[in-house]
This record gives structure tokens, C-alpha cells and sequence, in this order.
């Protein structure tokens, strides 16, 4: 969790940490929505009978995949489309001028930490919490490993683009631990209306970062 701000202040100096922790704790506090779902569908998953776990757990990833969305999309959009107008009215024309992209590249990492919190609920609902505790000593491993050489690059702007690969790399591994314990495949478990959905709320926030 905290590995990027390490490596920040080895490799950026101390006076690097505030450009990049002060928006990092305004975007993640977005969290509450999916962390709210996901707790609340924990016993739904646990109570799952075994001729329930395939098309129930199914039925319940898509519509919370659905819910996330259309909720998240609008609110991470707009941070970025008006990223420059929120830190400078939070923090002031420094911020602005030094963490805007900061800002908005962890709006993206963000919204794949979302969606993670569903199959995450799943995966522990469904009794197999084994597998995100091996995902996370992966995930820390290329968090150190990638941190350090984007850091070294690209200084705040690079720890974000790290947060936003361990995002994908836990978002997109717990679905897959999902589909697995379901039974499922991926074609059952994103239909073609919700696939459009999801690459649209990814697609529409990362142009709005090239257009910015």
C-alpha cells in the first residue's frame, strides 16, 4: 500500500511526497462506494448453495459490475476533465502546475482498484481466500520492482503509473480466480452489453487525460 511513497522519498527526496500523497488520499477516498458494495455482498457470496454458485455468483458480478459504472464512471470523468480547476482550488497554482497528471493518471488506477473490490468479495465469500494473499506477495514484488524503475524515470508521474499496473494486475487476476471458482467463462460472465459498458468507463477517462 505504502511502497510508492517509500520508494518516492528514496529516489525524489522528501519534498516529491506531497505532490503526489496529497492527491493520491483525495482520489482514493472514491473507494467507499465500491468497499460499501463489496461488504455488503461478502455474505451473499458466503450463503451461495452449491447449485447456486454458478448462476446466482454470476448474476451478482454482473449487476455490481454494472452498478460500479455507471456510478464511478461520471464521478472519474469529472475528476479529470477538472483536475486542474480541483487542485487548484484545494491546494493551490503549485499543485496544479505539479501534480496535475499525477492527479489524473491515479484517477485511472483508481477506477481499476474499483473493480476489483467485487471479484475480491467473491473470492473470499467463496472460501478461498488463499488465493489474493498469493496475488498480493506477486503484486508487492512487481510494485517494488516496477516503483523503482518508473520512479527513477518519470519521479511522481511514474509512481502512479505503478499504482495503475498493480491495480490492473489485481483487478484482472481476481476476475479471472472468479470466473474459475464460478464455473463460468468470460463470455458468460461479461456479456457483450456489459463488456461495452466497462471498456467505455476505461476508455472515455484515459482520453480525457490525452485531451487534457
Amino acid at each position: 500500500l505504502h511502497a510508492d511513497k517509500v520508494l518516492l522519498t528514496a529516489l525524489g527526496g522528501i519534498s516529491a511526497v506531497p505532490y503526489y500523497s496529497s492527491p493520491y488520499e483525495f482520489v482514493t477516498r472514491s473507494a467507499i462506494i465500491p468497499f460499501s458494495l463489496a461488504i455488503t455482498l461478502f455474505p451473499r457470496f458466503s450463503g451461495l448453495r452449491p447449485d447456486e454458485i454458478r448462476d446466482v455468483g454470476e448474476q451478482l458480478m454482473q449487476k455490481s459490475f454494472r452498478l460500479l459504472s455507471v456510478l464511478l464512471f461520471p464521478i472519474m470523468l469529472g475528476l479529470i476533465v477538472f483536475a486542474p480547476e480541483i487542485l487548484e482550488l484545494w491546494l493551490g497554482p503549485v499543485f496544479r502546475e505539479r501534480s496535475m497528471l499525477c492527479f489524473q493518471l491515479l484517477v485511472v488506477g483508481s477506477l481499476f482498484n474499483t473493480f476489483s473490490y467485487i471479484p475480491f468479495a467473491a473470492v473470499q465469500g467463496l472460501g478461498r481466500p488463499d488465493l489474493k494473499a498469493k496475488l498480493d506477495v506477486a503484486g508487492g514484488a512487481l510494485c517494488l520492482i516496477g516503483g523503482w524503475a518508473l520512479i527513477s524515470g518519470f519521479g511522481i508521474e511514474g509512481a502512479a503509473v505503478s499504482r495503475i499496473l498493480v491495480s490492473a494486475l489485481d483487478t484482472v487476476a481476481l476476475i479471472m480466480f472468479t470466473k474459475r471458482i464460478l464455473g463460468t467463462s468470460f463470455r458468460e460472465l461479461f456479456p457483450s452489453p456489459l463488456r461495452y459498458l466497462s471498456v467505455l468507463a476505461f476508455a472515455l477517462p484515459v482520453a480525457g487525460i490525452a485531451i487534457s
